[in-house]
């Protein structure tokens, strides 16, 4: 598990970015209506406020303290104590990577607090602010709001999170709310409610009820190493003598959290157990997912593996073998617009991300399996392909966390496939390393974005939707609409060649796409007026390109000098989708791959070669070709892609920097003035990146995109397009109180409504 761990940077959460429209507090209009949502028995509340403990700013931790005792002796005699603490300069241990948050409040049982009053954030059962002076309030409500964002993170038995913040004159109770988001309410030091709120937001720590998962059954710290496993029930079916199929909950122990992300949104889970012998209907469940989905949608993804692995498995895709819907039951006290259920889905298959894949060599295997073919029903299809041409799938969010590396399979971890009927192809089949066409090493996850094909959606199926993630989204599907033509011309490469070893696995593509030479294109074809534009799979293989062009970016040879990743190149990949073209066209087009940039570790400079004819094949989006072009085929990209690779693969096998290992430390960004620095480069915060840089587009300039973000001159004789200007012309690798009576009766009308 440790090992796991480390293989998955020891499951580091999403960084918490304050956006308003998600983060903004609700408050509960009135005390009552915020009782209400506790949902704690009357009959376990006090009907009179004691002459002590007196909550107020200063006496707080005590108060709190002697409020808990008083609950734990009279309700959980048999329960450890919860403990609140001043913790503020300490930070917890465990997945939260934010140097910033170190929680002034922490409540945890007795048992998880170290002698340091540290303990590990999933053992926290709330965490909280104190106002305090050099920091305006906002900012103070900001930092207790983030604390919620990563207790819904590291804790995915937790529905609802609970939080405070503390000032002079009042406390704030806040609760994170997962997959809706926070709500809150505000009460004076003097208010006679305080005590009775206080004493309800105390005991649902004790028995949170509706707040947590009650599937997850237990939870084991590891205090020496740093992370926790679970139990989870499992609700299965079992067939039995008299009674037919009944459901039976058994227990899946020893899962470790290795991702978590959106916590208000789609709030997403995955948990791990590496040596599983679990099994659900006779297969091994390897892999457990929570995410939060959006009830009554024409795509889910149990329907879509479902169709995946009908009638035959498709090797480099997850199998599922269990589902389950499950009711989210404190959203019925909320005013909820969009209502959402929590998808369980167990998988077989665990493979380690992307970015941890060793060698250059293996990463364009893998790269090239993604994309690669295999054999069905007298088609043959890459899995990518296979999926849109055979199975009318699209995944629609190839990225950095969806491809995963696995230890290349045997025929018989892949069950069911129609082997004798189309044999498998995949690279190392194809170059001749292995007698298996199956043995592959990538495995495709997370079809929580796919799209059904199959199923007619009306006049605008397949229309400008947002869909994928930062960074990995085709520059056409961020805009929601083709990528303008180059408003001087372009010229169109050359279709590539076909190696020898691929052409005689598959004759048919040869045949499909037979070599073009180079033309050039000065206009759009007249074929593109009035074309709907739609997600395709030429975007998801363009998916695949940033997916490489990132890997390259990133790694550091090991036993080689480090070299700082060129500030504007990382930048500019974060950016808009008008800025990651004029990278793609000034960083790799048009830019001699023989001469060195600081893009990549000049340890691959071969690799420029690779990268420069792939970021030719993208440059014009297909939509603006004839109808007839080759190049036009939903399919051609990933040709064009699988033949560069592949040839690459073969002209550097078994080259020192094709086998080099990857440092387990990626390169630095290089340091620049604050005011240009880019953003952080850490892939939990790429997302948010993202989204700024988006917002940098303004809504007018979208609908008059039809032109290059840069001019450029169009050379007929010429083989690249020419830029005007290089900003890295120069560059070089080297840089890189109250007076009421003390038994005053507790009466929710005794008072306005804080």
């Amino acid at each position: 598990m440790a090992q796991l761990f480390a293989e998955h940077n020891r499951h580091e959460v999403q960084a918490f970015a304050y956006k308003e429209d998600i983060h903004q507090p609700e408050p509960f209009e009135t005390a009552k209506a915020f009782l209400k949502f506790l949902q704690v028995p009357e009959d376990r509340l006090p009907s009179k406020r004691p002459s002590a403990p007196k909550f107020n700013f200063g006496s707080f931790l005590e108060a709190a303290n002697l409020v808990s005792q008083s609950i734990k002796e009279k309700h959980f005699a048999q329960s450890d104590p919860l403990v609140w603490k001043n913790t503020g300069q300490k930070p917890h241990r465990g997945p939260v990577a934010d140097a910033t948050c170190k929680p002034d409040i922490t409540v945890a049982f007795e048992k998880d607090f170290d002698g340091d009053n540290t303990t590990l954030w999933p053992c926290i059962q709330l965490a909280g602010e104190r106002v305090s002076q050099g920091k305006s309030r906002e900012d103070h409500e900001k930092q207790a709001i983030s604390y919620l964002h990563y207790l819904l993170l590291v804790r995915p038995d937790l529905y609802v999170a609970q939080g405070i913040l503390t000032s002079e004159n009042d406390v704030m109770f806040l609760l994170g709310i997962g997959g809706f988001g926070i709500r809150s309410f505000t009460i004076d030091w003097t208010s006679k409610k305080l005590y009775k709120l206080m004493y309800a937001f105390i005991y649902r720590l004790y028995e949170p009820g509706d707040f947590v998962d009650r599937s997850y059954k237990k939870m084991e710290p590891d205090h020496t190493r740093d992370f926790v496993t679970y139990t989870v029930g499992i609700a299965t079916t079992t067939e039995t003598e008299g009674d037919g199929a009944v459901e039976v909950e058994v227990d899946c122990p020893d899962l470790v959290p290795i991702y978590a992300s959106n916590p208000f949104e789609t709030r997403t889970h995955v948990l791990s157990s590496p040596h599983s012998t679990f099994m659900v209907n006779g297969r091994v469940l390897s892999v457990l997912k929570d995410q939060f989905c959006r009830l009554g949608t024409q795509f889910n993804e149990q329907d879509i593996l479902n169709r995946i692995h009908t009638p035959e498995k498709v090797p480099g895709v997850v199998e599922m073998v269990y589902h389950k819907m499950m009711d989210l039951p404190y959203l019925e006290e909320l005013d909820v617009q969009v209502r959402r259920g929590k998808n369980r889905i167990g998988v077989r298959q665990l493979g380690t991300p992307f970015k941890s894949i060793s060698t250059l060599q293996e990463m364009l295997r893998t790269v090239f399996d993604l994309l690669e073919a295999i054999v069905f029903c007298a088609h043959k299809l890459a899995v990518l392909r296979f999926l849109r041409v055979e199975r009318q799938v699209l995944h629609r969010d190839i990225s950095i966390g969806n491809v995963m590396f696995i230890k290349p399979t045997t025929p018989t971890d892949i069950v069911e496939t129609a082997v004798e009927k189309a044999p498998l192809k995949f690279v190392k089949y194809i170059l001749g390393e292995s007698d298996d066409p199956q043995e592959t090493s990538v495995l495709l996850v997370d079809f929580n974005h796919a799209e059904d094909l199959s199923i007619d959606q009306g006049a605008e199926h397949g229309g400008a939707i947002l869909i994928g993630t930062p960074i990995f989204i085709a520059r056409a599907v961020e805009r929601g609409a083709a990528y303008p033509f180059p408003e001087d011309g372009t010229i169109l490469p050359a279709i590539p060649h076909i190696p020898d070893c691929y052409a005689s696995n598959h004759p048919d593509r040869r045949k499909k796409f037979p070599i073009e030479e180079k033309k050039v294109l000065l206009e759009p074809s007249a074929d593109s007026s009035g074309r709907p534009w739609r997600h395709e799979l030429n975007h998801d293989a363009e998916s695949v390109f940033w997916l490489l062009l990132y890997w390259s970016m990133v790694v550091q040879p090991e036993g080689y000098p480090a070299e700082f990743l060129k500030a504007n190149s990382w930048a500019s990949i974060l950016g808009t989708p008008d800025e990651r073209h004029f990278f793609l066209i000034v960083s790799l087009v048009n830019r001699p791959p023989e001469r060195p940039r600081g893009i990549i570790h000049s340890f691959y400079h071969p690799l420029l070669r690779l990268l420069h004819d792939l970021a030719k094949i993208l440059y014009v989006d297909r939509f603006w070709l004839d109808n007839n072009d080759t190049r036009n085929d939903p399919e051609y990209i990933a040709e064009g892609f699988q033949r560069l690779i592949l040839q690459f693969l073969i002209e550097n096998r078994n080259k020192d920097f094709m086998k080099c290992q990857v440092s387990g430390q990626l390169r630095e960004v290089e340091e620049i003035p604050q005011m240009q620095r880019p953003p952080c480069t850490c892939a939990t915060c790429q997302p948010e990146n993202a989204e700024k840089s988006r917002k940098r587009l303004s809504a007018d300039s979208r609908e008059d995109e039809q032109r290059e973000p840069k001019r450029n001159r169009l050379d007929p004789t010429a083989s690249e397009m020419v830029p005007e200007d290089d900003p890295d012309e120069d560059e070089d690798i080297s840089e890189e109180s109250d007076d009421s009576s003390e038994d005053e009766e507790l009466d929710d009308s005794s008072e306005d409504d804080e």
